[in-house]
């Protein structure tokens, strides 16, 4: 029985439009009637074979065993009625609805990301995975395209546990003893030769994704499984970023080795344990600085916000919270400490450009976005801005606009995260620049003109 936009599944969700269809199943927008909320709704298509029913019936029980906000939630599990004497009931499956793609999604022109991204990315799907071992479960199929991203910011979920196995003994197998299961290219040498896997399967997949988001490329490119397999026994090839893109610290190349060992028992065992070595790599102000709670605990901050400083914010001393900027008009954002805004935590006093700051020279490009008034009060949106437009370009907002100064670079890629991110107008001014042009505090808080090239990029802009 195929699934129809309007109908009715399980008595109280209506099928509205189909998201993506693969070899085992497909999956459909839906709706719950009487919540109003929006689901997924995935179903299995093709002959219901045993082991097929039973791998989908697993997929749903093992899911429901991990509540964590990292991994997508199964929502409900049931039966469409057989459409005639000659079919089956159809199971389907209702989760979580992902609107903000995947993280295969994510990467630019040159198929890469920035490498703090890409390491925020990562840890992300390290705490969801965290819980999915804890749970007693090995996904096996961790790749770009089962990162969904959810949320506002989007954050990583850990989806798709179509091919997930138990780490019980007494779990029955559902693939023969000898027969790999898993994406070519992604699978540690113990699951590509079809041998027994754990936690530490998942961990080398993670590390070949995150070779694959900083160089732009999967880091094995051998034709066939007996080819691989030979050249998976040997050390992972060396980080080969593309041009352009600033390199990691080596201790992030230390890392990915250790996850890609051909030897298991030379790999790190523990997701939370790689998570906090990701996350002590990124630079201040970066993507993602602490691991999300399992669901129901209590989110204690780690740090006040006015303690996280935006790398490359242009005037020192300048505190998170001035992204947040409540004096300059065009925002609506509500004034400081008027208790209005607590999504941001603590809110500095002090946030103001100071008197009498350095001019800041522009020489390499200049950028206006305008995003939603909503992101201008998210914190989340200056850490993502920071690891953006790392040092030594500089961010900061006038009149609802975001605003960045880079000495050097291309702004190709910036341009298309930006407009992926808030669908919103973007505009650059490239170098050259006047001799004289200079972006100073008191044309940033409205105390002199503007300077030319900011005026037409405004203007531009809209």
């Amino acid at each position: 029985m195929s699934l129809r936009p309007g109908q009715r599944v399980l008595d109280r969700y209506v099928v509205e439009a189909l998201l993506g269809r693969g070899g085992m199943g497909e999956v459909w927008r839906g709706r719950h009637e009487a919540l109003q909320r929006s689901v997924a709704i995935k179903r299995l298509t093709g002959p219901a074979h045993p082991a097929a029913l039973e791998r989908f019936d697993r997929e749903a029980r093992f899911m429901a065993r991990v509540r964590h906000p990292a991994v997508v939630a199964v929502l409900d599990y049931g039966l469409l009625p057989a459409a005639s004497v000659h079919e089956d009931p159809a199971p389907v499956l209702i989760l979580e609805l992902c609107e903000g793609g995947s993280v295969d999604g994510l990467r630019g022109a040159d198929g890469a990301l920035p490498w703090p991204q890409a390491v925020a990315r990562v840890a992300e799907a390290l705490d969801g995975l965290h819980a999915v071992h804890a749970a007693g479960l090995v996904h096996r199929d961790l790749k770009p395209e089962n990162l969904l991203l959810a949320g506002d910011p989007p954050r990583v979920k850990v989806a798709d546990f179509g091919i997930a196995r138990s780490l019980e003994e007494d779990e029955p197998r559902l693939t023969r003893p000898g027969l790999a299961i898993g994406t070519l290219g992604y699978m540690a040498p113990e699951q590509l030769s079809g041998g027994r896997v754990d936690a530490r399967a998942d961990l080398y997949a993670l590390g070949v994704l995150l070779w694959h988001l900083l160089c732009g490329r999967p880091p094995f490119a051998e034709p066939d499984p007996g080819a691989l397999l030979a050249r998976l026994w040997q050390p992972p090839p060396p980080l080969v970023l593309p041009p352009g893109r600033p390199t990691p610290p080596d201790a992030l190349s230390a890392l990915i080795t250790r996850l890609m060992a051909p030897e298991r028992d030379r790999r790190p065992a523990r997701a939370d344990a790689v998570a906090s070595q990701l996350r002590a790599l990124l630079p201040p102000g970066s993507l993602d600085p602490a691991p999300l709670p399992p669901h129901g605990a209590r989110v204690e901050p780690t740090l006040p916000v006015t303690a996280l400083p935006v790398t490359g914010l242009p005037f020192t001393g300048l505190p998170v919270t001035g992204l947040a900027d409540t004096s300059l008009p065009g925002t609506d954002a509500p004034p400081p400490g008027t208790g209005e805004d607590d999504d941001l935590g603590p809110v500095a006093a002090d946030w103001r450009v100071p008197d009498g700051a350095t001019a800041v020279p522009v020489e390499g490009f200049l950028l206006a976005a305008r995003p939603p008034a909503a992101a201008l009060r998210d914190r989340s949106t200056r850490q993502w801005l920071a690891a953006l437009f790392p040092a030594p370009a500089r961010s900061f907002v006038r009149d609802g606009v975001v605003l960045v100064a880079s000495p050097s670079g291309r702004p190709d890629t910036a341009v298309a995260a930006l407009g992926a991110r808030w669908r919103g107008a973007v505009a650059v001014h490239t170098a050259p620049f006047p001799a004289d042009f200079a972006l100073s505090s008191a044309a940033l808080t409205g105390a002199a003109p503007l300077p030319g090239p900011l005026l037409d990029l405004l203007d531009r802009l809209g």
